[in-house]
């Protein structure tokens, strides 16, 4: 009688402790969403490697969508002077609503006056921010004076 009564005891104080466990952790943990990310990031690449422009567009932000979707028709419309090697999704970083992703890639660029060039191994820092729950990479068009200033050049030479 002692070791059911012992046997019951035991049986309560860790149903406690796993419900006090289970009440505290956070739903859907940062490894949850990493996963779900480096996943998004990773088709996203498939289709940007695939010249599949259409399928990486819905990857894109919502936002900026409109505004790049000459981006993106300029890039289904011509030949692609590149051949990915290798894509890898390296370091996430999360925070809040927004992450930085490291993507490694190997390129190999097959321009006919580039030939002769080795395979280029390129890091890129990709930021993605989290909007309805869906990840989402934001891409901004280029903007000529932030190149003037990252050159040092000025705007008024053009």
């Amino acid at each position: 009688m002692k070791r059911v009564v012992d046997f019951i005891i035991i049986a309560m104080i860790t149903s406690f402790v796993a419900f006090g466990c289970a009440a505290n952790s956070p739903i859907g943990s940062v490894r949850d969403e990493e996963s779900i990310l480096r996943e998004r990031v990773n088709l996203f690449w498939k289709a940007k490697t695939a010249g599949d422009w259409d399928e990486a567009k819905t990857f894109v932000d919502p936002d900026l969508r409109r505004e790049l979707t000459p981006y993106f028709e300029r890039l289904k419309s011509k030949r692609s002077n590149a051949e990915y090697k290798s894509v890898n999704v390296g370091e996430i970083a999360i925070e809040g609503e927004t992450a930085v992703v490291l993507v490694d890639v190997a390129v190999k660029l097959i321009h006919p006056m580039l030939l002769s060039l080795p395979v280029q191994q390129r890091q890129i820092e990709e930021y993605w921010t989290r909007k309805k729950d869906t990840w989402y990479v934001v891409i901004r068009k280029p903007d000529v004076s932030e190149f003037f200033e990252r050159f040092g050049l000025e705007e008024e030479r053009r």
